[in-house]
């Protein structure tokens, strides 16, 4: 059974104290990346790779070495975790796009949400279907998740209208519930209730209740992270991430 991971890359502009939402996403307090910290160390990081880069082409083995008698090439994970994020960086391509990588497409089109506040369903249902077509080796195409079954028919919880939101934790433990269950956006299309007078039949009867054939081939799990080297692997391995931005607003004291 394959494994199909998600991860959520949180980052921070901070000026006060006050969290704001947006677009959907509700607030959750979570470990977060501060954007001015995560600058400075990866300015200095890629200063490391590049000399680390040059040092490799000089004297492999040397480079490679690291205390313990270990190879750093050759390992795949390391406490010295600098200078893995260092290799990671000095391994890394100028340029990089899970949409335009070889082999089977791995990112659906955007979508649109309309004026509901569903972002975060649509975020996650699209960063499950990557998952799943990277591990599988399948067009993304494949692997389709109902948004509307994600976001308004969650059985045994009230019905979630388009002007409460959703926060990232909630959302994932819902695809890992019922990830391997959840119909095509083609038996369930997206059809918002922008004024909250549908019912949950209305909202949630499909043409038919298919889920994808590659759902049930493997299993949702998730993880924070909170580096952007590990991001990087991550989307390599697992062809995206989720990245939610805090923004703080700025308050004159």
């Amino acid at each position: 059974m394959s494994r199909f991971q998600l991860c959520v890359v949180v980052l921070s502009l901070v000026c006060a104290a006050r969290q704001a939402a947006g677009q959907g996403l509700v607030p959750s307090f979570v470990p977060r990346v501060g954007s001015t910290n995560t600058l400075t160390q990866l300015q200095q990081q890629y200063r490391n790779s590049q000399a680390w880069k040059r040092a490799y082409k000089q004297r492999p083995r040397s480079a490679c070495g690291i205390t313990g008698g270990a190879s750093l090439c050759a390992a795949q994970s390391t406490s010295a975790v600098d200078a893995y994020a260092q290799l990671m960086l000095a391994m890394s391509p100028q340029a990089y796009s899970s949409t335009s990588s070889k082999g089977p497409r791995l990112v659906s089109p955007a979508q649109d949400q309309e004026q509901c506040q569903a972002c975060t369903a649509f975020a996650v249902a699209a960063a499950a279907e990557t998952a799943m077509a990277a591990a599988l080796q399948v067009d993304v195409q494949q692997c389709s998740i109902s948004v509307q079954a994600l976001f308004f028919c969650a059985p045994n919880e009230p019905t979630r209208s388009c002007e409460a939101g959703w926060n990232l934790p909630a959302a994932l433990q819902q695809l890992q519930q019922r990830g391997p269950n959840l119909p095509t956006a083609a038996c369930l299309p997206y059809k918002p209730d922008l004024f909250g007078f549908s019912t949950v039949d209305a909202l949630c009867r499909g043409s038919c209740n298919s889920p994808s054939p590659h759902a049930g081939r493997g299993k949702f799990s998730s993880q924070q992270i909170t580096s952007l080297w590990k991001a990087q692997w991550h989307i390599w391995q697992h062809g995206a991430v989720v990245a939610r931005f805090d923004v703080y607003p700025c308050i004159d004291m």
